[in-house]
């Protein structure tokens, strides 16, 4: 398994290396009355931290407000200081600091922890983060950390890169979360950061995770004629892996989530993951040891956007034209 190591230490001092793949616990296997299966989806996760991963994601929301307490008694079986827990407060549901109080209160009892690694802000637009800072909710959430039941405290955005610009900027954060992927890459899009979301980041050395880099499963299904340039640079590779590997080559992306709710997808993302380097005939796992070789593969990676848009004509020439910037910039 590829690990990332944080500049900066956790709320107690400890050192971060997280898991380049991360667990989503919002698309679980589920039984036809749409409850979890929680026999596969228990076997799921305990496939996942043995080989490597240990970043699990879930929210209070998620499944229905079933992920959480499911989650919370898998990981009890689990020495704590093996994994990185993160879980989200779903401010839509928040209308005054006592509110979002109750709820967070709440996680804590349905996961069975004492502290929670990495807590998000759920789903921010400018006006929905303004909102909770006007309630006190971002503060007391800063006091939560000092009192260590925080250890990372960050946020997760659906804005375009002017919202999100605003939100990043306004508070020392210790993280993000992103929709990001070869196709949203364009700033313009209504809840896209795309690259200039990306750029801030760095600029700001806010570590970033990434959601949806395989956009819902779109990127793990594509045309033909899409699959064709793909597939005449590594045949053995699948759809999605080309989607994970395009995102994790991004130097400040510390964990890749992906919501697997099948062995196949499982197994496919874990040999992704599990040899990261270009060079799949050499036993390398640390990203210094792939560096200097995996330039020619980068580049491969980084005109996704352009093969993917070529083939079935998406957008019109300003569109292509903005792809093709954005390679020549990255290359």
């Amino acid at each position: 398994m590829e690990y990332r190591d944080w500049t900066k230490k956790d709320g107690i001092g400890r050192d971060i290396s997280t898991s380049l793949l991360g667990y989503g616990c919002m698309r679980f296997p589920t039984l036809p009355d749409d409850r979890i299966d929680e026999v596969r989806a228990e076997k799921l996760l305990n496939t996942a931290r043995e080989a490597g991963v240990n970043y699990f994601d879930t929210a209070f929301p998620y499944h229905g407000g079933e992920s959480e307490p499911f989650v919370g008694r898998v990981i009890a079986k689990w020495p704590r200081e093996s994994f990185y827990l993160a879980t989200k407060l779903p401010l839509w549901s928040c209308k005054t600091l006592d509110e979002a109080k109750d709820i967070f209160e709440k996680q804590f009892e349905r996961l069975g922890v004492d502290y929670i690694d990495f807590y998000l802000l759920h789903s921010l637009h400018k006006a929905r983060y303004d909102a909770a800072k006007e309630m006190g909710i971002v503060d007391w959430l800063w006091e939560q950390k000092a009192a260590g039941r925080i250890r990372k405290f960050g946020f997760s955005c659906h804005d375009n890169a002017a919202g999100f610009e605003h939100i990043l900027r306004d508070q020392p954060w210790d993280f993000c979360q992103l929709q990001y992927n070869y196709l949203d890459t364009d700033d313009r899009a209504e809840e896209i950061a795309g690259d200039r979301g990306y750029a801030l980041t760095e600029e700001l050395n806010v570590p970033l995770i990434i959601m949806e880099p395989i956009k819902g499963g779109t990127l793990a299904q594509l045309p033909p004629d899409a699959a064709a340039p793909l597939n005449a640079l590594d045949a053995d590779a699948s759809a999605a892996s080309w989607a994970l590997r395009w995102v994790a080559s991004h130097k400040n992306v510390k964990v890749v989530l992906s919501g697997m709710s099948a062995e196949d997808q499982l197994d496919d993302n874990l040999a992704t993951f599990g040899d990261f380097c270009h060079d799949r005939r050499r036993e390398r796992r640390h990203p210094a040891d792939c560096r200097r070789p995996a330039q020619p593969h980068q580049n491969r990676l980084h005109r996704l956007p352009l093969l993917y848009a070529l083939p079935h004509g998406r957008g019109h020439s300003r569109q292509l034209q903005h792809l093709e910037q954005a390679r020549d910039v990255r290359q």
